[in-house]
């Protein structure tokens, strides 16, 4: 099926997009920052697992479970950026 390749590709992009911000999360001296890339890589992880299990063609598990579960992981990444800027903890 055409979907499951899109999923199969987008799994393979969505991993490799994943090394920039592990890599930061072990690199950065700046716990706000650390804690910041930390949830963006977790993200972006799950989001990547969404997509392998899509490519797979378990779209109950992917539709049902694991996008819900990226969505409430990107929604947390951006109220930790607002709760973290509002406090002048991080610079623009």
């Amino acid at each position: 099926m055409l979907q499951d390749e899109f999923h199969f590709f987008n799994a393979i992009a969505v991993f490799a997009a994943a090394v920039v911000p592990i890599y930061l999360t072990l690199k950065l001296k700046n716990p706000n920052l650390k804690k910041l890339t930390l949830v963006l890589a977790i993200f972006i992880v799950i989001h990547g697992i969404y997509h392998a299990v899509g490519s797979l063609g378990n779209i109950v598990l992917a539709k049902g479970i694991l996008d819900p579960i990226s969505a409430v992981a990107l929604l947390g990444f951006g109220l930790l950026y607002l709760k973290l800027r509002t406090k002048k903890e991080i610079k623009a």
